[in-house]
């Protein structure tokens, strides 16, 4: 079933909640649309992937779906870095400065699992490359490509100006 990325998002933080250990991440360029592809997966969990478009400097739109109940290990090449998921509270933060806890203090605390200073980290780990996946889940993704394109004509993304 394609979701909202919102709603996407609030299923993978949860499922994160629940095992925060073992998570693996992989993204990609899609020229085709102008957006980029993320997959977030965990053996415990499965696979998901979401589509997004960056709107405007303040707005990210997309879609997305579980791929798969089970991860395939040998769908990852390299690992390039970390990945995460910031929840960023404007108000907390100001009011943890205002109460002269330090910035650096805050960040520490979220790469640390703590929450409450206004940058909670509800989800971490390792970035991959992969091109296996778009392989592997051909079919998926072209119901996700398609409900994308559906999105991008609702905000009228291909229209031009003059």
């Amino acid at each position: 079933m394609i979701k909202s990325r919102e709603e996407i998002l609030k299923e993978i933080i949860k499922k994160g909640r629940e095992k925060p250990k073992g998570w693996k991440a992989t993204y990609r360029m899609d020229p085709r649309f102008n957006s980029l592809e993320y997959c977030l997966m965990n053996p415990e969990v499965g696979i998901y992937q979401i589509k997004e478009w960056q709107k405007n400097p303040f707005q990210v739109k997309g879609v997305g779906s579980m791929l798969s109940r089970k991860v395939d290990e040998d769908l990852l090449d390299e690992e390039i870095g970390n990945f995460g998921i910031v929840k960023y509270e404007p108000r907390k933060l100001l009011q943890s400065i205002e109460r002269g806890i330090p910035l650096k203090d805050i960040l520490k605390e979220a790469f640390a699992g703590k929450r409450g200073g206004g940058i909670d980290l509800t989800l971490k780990g390792e970035m991959h490359r992969s091109k296996k996946i778009n392989e592997e889940f051909g079919e998926k993704q072209k119901e996700i490509d398609e409900e994308f394109e559906k999105l991008l004509n609702r905000e009228r993304a291909f229209e031009g100006y003059a």
